[in-house]
């Protein structure tokens, strides 16, 4: 099994970050996941296929296609056994990342895309050259990175697929990636709604519909996840991290965190001290 990755250095708060690129020849049945993380993962198959796993719902991927693993959404995907595949994959986050990803047609229900095989295939290619350079190495990872979403989005868009991802959707998937990228800031239901344009109400009923929780729900779970893993960090007092997910009273936190976790913050930093005792 080959894989190489790059790592990005430099990680803020952008209209479009590259965070992490990777390629890898897969063994057959090999498996990642299931795990959750911070930023959107793009991969692309060059060859072979496999199968993704999220929200309860299986999708075969084959050579040609591209899949997306959203922020804070468990998922796992596994090789063919058969025809285990070979991808790349690029990691990004930042403010434009939801619009140009629902544009090149990617939404929770279709996480899987058809790609111009040839076109695509050669910009993902040219993404480790152009790590490989020492200057401005982010700076044309991120334009490879617009170039590849764009070249998605005109695919889409030629394909007649511009309506096929449902409104209604579209809104969930965009209040989604507003919590993800402002709960650490004091916002609540009515914020989400008025970024996205909706009634609070009906934007609850959205929710309900395509992801199965309330807004408030999944504020908290994308709260208390980033909690979680900044505990492993012991120069992080409690209150730093209560301030981190967006809670300026520790105690609030505490309660917060242990009515979702079933133990206080100290209680849950002393588990994972002793996993790594």
């Amino acid at each position: 099994m080959a894989i190489n990755i790059y790592y990005s250095s430099s990680i803020g708060q952008q209209d479009l970050e590259v965070i992490e690129i990777g390629t890898q020849r897969c063994d057959p049945g090999y498996q990642v996941g299931p795990s959750v993380r911070d930023f959107y993962i793009l991969h692309y198959i060059h060859s072979g296929q496999g199968m993704l796993e999220t929200d309860g719902q299986e999708y075969p991927v084959r050579e040609g296609q591209l899949f997306l693993v959203f922020p804070h959404r468990i998922a796992k995907y596994a090789a063919n056994r058969a025809h285990p595949w070979q991808y790349s994959w690029i990691g990004f986050q930042g403010c434009l990342a939801e619009r140009l990803l629902a544009e090149a047609g990617f939404s929770f229900r279709h996480p899987v895309v058809d790609g111009r095989q040839e076109r695509i295939d050669t910009l993902f290619r040219h993404l480790w050259p152009a790590q490989l350079q020492a200057k401005g190495t982010e700076s044309i990872l991120t334009g490879s990175l617009y170039s590849l979403l764009g070249e998605l989005a005109a695919l889409n868009a030629e394909a007649g697929n511009g309506d096929a991802v449902q409104d209604s959707e579209l809104y969930t998937t965009r209040a989604a990636a507003f919590i993800t990228t402002h709960y650490a800031s004091k916002i609540g239901l009515n914020d989400i709604a008025r970024h996205v344009g909706l009634d609070s109400k009906y934007l609850c009923r959205l929710f309900n519909l395509h992801l199965q929780t309330s807004p408030y729900r999944y504020l908290m779970d994308v709260r208390m996840h980033n909690a979680c893993r900044l505990m492993k960090h012991p120069e992080l007092s409690i209150s730093d991290i209560s301030r981190s997910v967006g809670y300026q009273d520790p105690l609030l936190f505490s309660r917060m965190f242990k009515k979702a976790k079933g133990m206080s913050p100290a209680a849950y930093r002393k588990t994972i001290d002793r996993q790594q005792a």
